[in-house]
């Protein structure tokens, strides 16, 4: 195995400096060419992600990981609060809310790509 180059370690290091939402968009992008994930899935996943920020401006980028359909799944988990998001490859996702103390559980499906107001609800509930 060879070094990195110069020019590598620094492209490294200011991928390092780029912010959380940068870092986010080339990871969701970089899913279709490494074949983790369907162009459709990643496409649709940043463009709720762009939703979800005007609607909750600390939105963090959440731990991601590609399903094995193809599509993107992404998580919250913070004082006992978790939210899930499965993007699917058409676009459509499935949203899960959990809140382990009052042991409170919800979710949905949304087949368009319109914000659904309680995943919202229940993200603002997360990020506080």
């Amino acid at each position: 195995m060879s070094s990195p180059t110069n020019t590598e370690l620094l492209r490294g290091l200011d991928e390092l400096q780029d912010s959380p939402t940068d870092r986010w968009f080339r990871y969701l992008r970089s899913l279709p060419a490494r074949n983790l994930a369907r162009p459709q899935a990643a496409a649709a996943a940043e463009r709720l992600w762009e939703r979800l920020t005007e609607e909750i401006a600390s939105l963090t980028p959440p731990n991601a990981s590609p399903t094995d359909d193809g599509g993107v799944l992404m998580s919250w988990m913070e004082h006992g609060y978790h939210v899930e998001i499965e993007v699917m490859p058409s676009g459509a996702y499935e949203w899960f809310y959990r809140h382990r103390e009052s042991d409170t559980t919800d979710g949905g499906s949304v087949e368009d790509e319109t914000v659904s107001s309680q995943l919202v609800t229940y993200l603002g509930r997360v990020l506080t």
